[in-house]
């Protein structure tokens, strides 16, 4: 795709459009104080409140791939190959992150942690 069809073909302005009114509907729930909703968890660890780089390689990777699988629908170059491709990546993502997790909860143990 060239940059004269990203900004003149009338969808792709659509979808910046959207995607810029997504981006501003987000930032005023951010900015509202009396909304529960915090930006900073989509990076950042519900524990320790320090950045997940699991959270903020999720985040990245959706951004790009998602971006990716739009430009290859505009392009018409999208096929079930890359289609396939976008839902195993997306798919094994959350079986590897769900095991991250298995694996370093398994030596925690609630009685262990809990006080009386």
């Amino acid at each position: 795709m060239t940059w004269e069809k990203f900004f003149t073909d009338p969808s792709m302005v659509a979808l910046m459009v959207g995607a810029l009114l997504a981006l501003l509907v987000t930032y005023l729930w951010q900015r509202d104080p009396t909304n529960e909703f915090d930006l900073r968890d989509l990076f950042l660890d519900t524990t320790t409140r320090r950045m997940s780089p699991e959270k903020t390689a999720i985040m990245v990777a959706l951004t790009v791939s998602t971006w990716g699988f739009v430009s290859q629908i505009q392009d018409g170059n999208m096929t079930e190959f890359y289609f396939t491709g976008y839902i195993a990546a997306w798919g094994l993502s959350r079986a590897v992150s769900q095991g991250v997790t298995v694996w370093r909860d398994k030596g925690k143990s609630p009685d262990k942690d809990a006080s009386p």
